[in-house]
């Protein structure tokens, strides 16, 4: 990375260049991946707790939960069905919310408001506004 390289021929220590060149450029990536990564945790953490390799039995867990519940599939299904229920829907909504905030670019995502915003000005520069 040149900036680094700059940075170096200007006698900056490598706390400084890590702290101020390096982490503020990854950490959009790393944003990105924590985001993208969040539902497949959760859904992980269930797999590990209907094993029974999660955490104490004595914890109320959803995967536990499962685990727990499978021997009265048949006769009360409905049982099961709301704890894989929770989890499915955390997942899906860990990865619905998280996501789109989470760019390559660090910002978040500017949006039909924003859009609209850049209108606006550009209608009121150019006289079309009034």
């Amino acid at each position: 990375m040149p900036f680094v390289r700059a940075a170096e021929a200007l006698g900056a220590s490598p706390v400084r260049i890590a702290c101020v060149h390096v982490l503020p450029n990854c950490a959009a990536a790393m944003r990105t991946y924590l985001a993208s990564d969040a539902g497949r945790n959760v859904m992980h953490y269930a797999a590990l707790a209907f094993l029974g390799l999660g955490a104490d039995v004595s914890n109320a867990d959803w995967g536990a939960m499962l685990y727990e519940y499978r021997m009265f599939i048949f006769d009360r299904p409905e049982l099961m069905l709301w704890p894989g229920l929770a989890i499915t829907l955390t997942a899906l909504a860990l990865n619905v919310l998280i996501e789109p905030g989470a760019d390559d670019t660090g910002r978040p995502n500017s949006g039909a408001a924003a859009g609209a915003a850049r209108l606006t000005v550009r209608a009121g520069r150019s006289g079309l506004g009034r």
